[in-house]
């Protein structure tokens, strides 16, 4: 399913889907109290949070990825599963694993506070290494990249090589081609690491926000994200940008997305794309569509709801609502990114996000043809 958008093709294509109804149960094994850490801090009204959703975080690169069902509450599933092979599955013998990184045969890496782990396969006996850190970065079948906050190891478990290197990136680090890659300090620079300890930088020329770090790179251009703004560049100029403020599937099944850019509300569907126009005196500036409803397409951001007419033009009504009215007008529509390990991008202009809503989890692609 595709949409052409300024001239260029958004394809969409739902990789995985768990209805609402078969989620496992979750361990209720909180750790804090209220609603989401992430949210904790934001002092603004959201009805939303009052309605945690279960989500499915995801672990690895895009070929070889596994997932865990995780609710915005901070409860988790026991298993790990592989996605595109449900019989593959690991329980959590660790409550304090990290990450997890699949590679394409089926070798499993385990990172927790304690150690990482090597398996031949997901359930076989592990070789332990006593190190640790906060990621894995493009692990291999006999190779890992650890990455910590000052430093990164290169461990291969057959050689029995250990190399540690000093490595600013953090849990912005990506490995494209084999090396360790993130933006410098100030974002004109792709840093890039290779497996002997040789650096090397890629110059770049687009200005990047604060936030802004790189998800995917190759010889011809890299990917940011942002938040939930997911961009495209060569080494000179921005190809291509499309914030996801909203994303979910309609009723009839259509993938769509949806988010404001200069008081104009986009959106985009496999089929149809609209515009809406806020008004110049909207304080939150943002109303993305969330779902449609006997025709008339619903906007929703924290705590305004909006109407819009399926032609287009202007914003039909906009009112203030509470937790009670967010479960009535919104709850019944709304779909949303997890809030954690929500994403997954490769370098040939797709990502994979983890969206759950009123019908289940899903794994929508999003490939953008430049």
């Amino acid at each position: 399913m595709h949409m052409k958008v300024n001239n260029m093709d958004i394809n969409f294509k739902i990789i995985y889907e768990q209805p609402i109804d078969s989620i496992p149960i979750l361990n209720n094994n909180v750790n804090s109290t209220g609603n989401s850490q992430e949210y904790s801090r934001i002092e603004i009204e959201n009805p939303e949070l009052f309605f945690p959703k279960t989500y499915l975080e995801l672990f690895g690169e895009r070929q070889h990825l596994m997932g865990r069902y995780a609710s915005e509450n901070g409860s988790r599933d026991d298993y790990f599963f592989a996605i595109f092979n449900n019989k593959v599955q690991t329980k959590t013998i660790d409550p304090e694993i990290i990450d997890l990184s699949l590679s394409k045969s089926g070798h499993l890496w385990k990172l927790t506070r304690k150690y990482i782990s090597y398996s031949e396969t997901v359930n076989s006996s592990a070789i332990w290494f006593p190190l640790t850190g906060i990621k894995i970065a493009g692990a291999d079948d006999d190779a890992a990249w650890i990455v910590g906050l000052e430093n990164a190891w290169y461990l291969n478990k057959n050689t029995g090589a250990l190399r540690m290197f000093e490595w600013q990136g953090g849990n912005n680090s990506i490995v494209a081609g084999g090396s360790l890659c993130s933006l410098n300090k100030t974002k004109d620079k792709i840093i890039i690491l290779d497996t002997s300890g040789n650096v090397n930088t890629k110059t770049v020329k687009a200005n990047h926000g604060p936030f802004e770090q790189l998800a995917a790179f190759n010889n011809n251009k890299y990917i940011t994200l942002q938040g939930t703004t997911f961009r495209i560049y060569d080494f000179n100029n921005l190809l291509f940008e499309i914030p996801l403020q909203s994303i979910g599937i309609l009723d009839s099944g259509e993938p769509f997305i949806s988010y404001t850019k200069n008081n104009t509300t986009i959106f985009i569907s496999s089929l149809v794309t609209k515009q809406f126009n806020l008004p110049n005196d909207y304080s939150n500036n943002i109303l993305p569509v969330i779902g449609i409803k006997d025709g008339v397409y619903l906007g929703y951001h924290l705590d305004s709801f909006g109407e819009f007419s399926e032609k287009g033009g202007n914003l039909k009504s906009l009112t203030k609502i509470d937790s009670m009215q967010y479960k009535d007008l919104i709850y019944p529509f709304r779909w949303k990114l997890g809030q954690s390990r929500f994403y997954s991008i490769t370098d040939n202009n797709s990502i994979l996000v983890s969206i759950t809503g009123p019908k289940g989890v899903v794994l929508l692609e999003i490939t953008i043809n430049l």
